[in-house]
Formats: C-alpha cells, sequence, structure tokens
C-alpha cells in the first residue's frame, strides 16, 4: 500500500498491529503518511529473542519497548506486534492515537496456522499437522492472541482479561474490524485526513492459495471456535460497532 495524498497528519499514531489481521499492510501505508524519519516499525522477533536473552516474558518486554517508543519526542507514529495494556494506553492517551484492526478470530486462527506451516524459514516457522496444533500449548494460545495483546491479565482466557481487552478497546481512537474494510477506510479518512487504501491480508503460502476451508472437517473448526472464545468475545464488541 503506498501513500496516495499528500496530507501530513499532525497527530501520533499508535497502530496495534495484531498478527494476521491485515496490519501489514496499514503500517505501510503509514510509514507512507508519515516519513522514515517520524515511522518507527517495531521489531517484535528480534525483541522476542531479547526477551529470551533476559529471562522476561515476551509479552513483558515487548510492552516494555512500546513505552520507551512513545516516550521518544522525535517519534510521530509507532507500529507493530507489541502488548498495549490500558495502563499504557492510560499513559499516553493525552499525546497519542491508539489505533487497531480485529479480524474473526476463527478465520485469523486458520489463517496464521497455514502462514507458519507453509512459509519457508523464519520465527514461528513449524510443520506441524494440524490435529497435533491444535492440542499444542502454542495452538491453543492462538485462540487468545487479543487478550494476550491487549490486556495484562496473568490468564489471558479468563472472563478479566476478556472485560479488560474489551474496555481497553473502548479507549482507543479507532477499532476496525478487517471483514468491513471500507468501513475501517471510511472512519480513518474521516479522523485523520488523509485517504488511504485498504488493508489487505498478508499473502498465505500455503498450496491451496488460501483455500484451505474445504479441506478442514467441521468438528476442527468447532475445536478451534472453542479455543478462540476469549478473542470472538472481544470480536464480538466491535464487530458491529463503529468505533
Amino acid at each position: 500500500m503506498s501513500r496516495i495524498e499528500s496530507k501530513d497528519i499532525v497527530e501520533k499514531i499508535c497502530f496495534v498491529h495484531l498478527p494476521k489481521c491485515g496490519g501489514l499492510s496499514f503500517s505501510k501505508t503509514l510509514m507512507g503518511l508519515y516519513g522514515a524519519g517520524h515511522y518507527v516499525r517495531f521489531d517484535s522477533h528480534k525483541a522476542i529473542q531479547e526477551a529470551r536473552k533476559l529471562g522476561e516474558t515476551p509479552n513483558v518486554y515487548r510492552e516494555k519497548c512500546l513505552n520507551e517508543l512513545l516516550a521518544d519526542p522525535f517519534n510521530h507514529c509507532v507500529s507493530g506486534h507489541y502488548r498495549c495494556s490500558a495502563r499504557t494506553r492510560r499513559r499516553f492517551e493525552d499525546e497519542w492515537r491508539f489505533i487497531t484492526l480485529l479480524r474473526d478470530p476463527v478465520d485469523r486462527w486458520f489463517s496464521n496456522y497455514f502462514y507458519n506451516r507453509f512459509k519457508s524459514d523464519g520465527m514461528f516457522k513449524h510443520s506441524t499437522d494440524l490435529a497435533s496444533y491444535i492440542d499444542s500449548d502454542r495452538g491453543r494460545s492462538m485462540g487468545s492472541i487479543y487478550t494476550r495483546m491487549l490486556s495484562a491479565h496473568r490468564d489471558p482466557t479468563s472472563e478479566q482479561a476478556i472485560d479488560e481487552t474489551i474496555a481497553n478497546l473502548k479507549g482507543f481512537t479507532l477499532v476496525g474490524v478487517l471483514e468491513r474494510g471500507e468501513d475501517w477506510q471510511r472512519r480513518f479518512e474521516a479522523r485523520f485526513g488523509p485517504k488511504i487504501e485498504l488493508p489487505v491480508v498478508n499473502a498465505n503460502p500455503d498450496p491451496s492459495g488460501g483455500n484451505y476451508w474445504d479441506e478442514i472437517e467441521p468438528d476442527v473448526i468447532e475445536e478451534v471456535r472453542r479455543i478462540c472464545l476469549p478473542d470472538r468475545l472481544v470480536y464480538d464488541a466491535f464487530a458491529s460497532a463503529e468505533r
């Protein structure tokens, strides 16, 4: 995605990029709007490696990094896979505008699985079959990505974490839904000014070209729906609302 209208955004934007929600395309748009001098793309993979060296929990460390980026007066736009709890948002909300994109959690779960299974290399690359992945800690954790990244609760599957996440998102300037891309485009342009293109999902490298639904048994889909309950409750709170 590229810049298609020359118009500066005077407000500072923090884009919380939730994995496999079309955020990479939108981040490229933000980089074009702000320019390399004021835009920072957070390297979450490097942060995870640093967290391991320091013996810290990756999400805790990534939120510390986010706080440092938001406190830097030279930054005007930051984006990336970092945790942004309500505490961080409240600390910086007078100066920064927080925005994010959600995606149907079950669709996001399968997209994430096939993307990491069939990509050529990189962090999170795996060759685990679907049944084994569903039963793995990693697979189950993928059902609570929203609560892990948008709350600081120790149990991301808990009712408290879900409530914290929803309350935190209600404090964001914009919360979009990938399936309602035109609505996201309209509200971003109305709020910040510059015209943008619709975000697209990062191309999936699986052999089916992303048409994997026909090959998945209904009981498997139902199990993934169960795993994704925390994120589905968050998503449902915003899927039909304009925020």
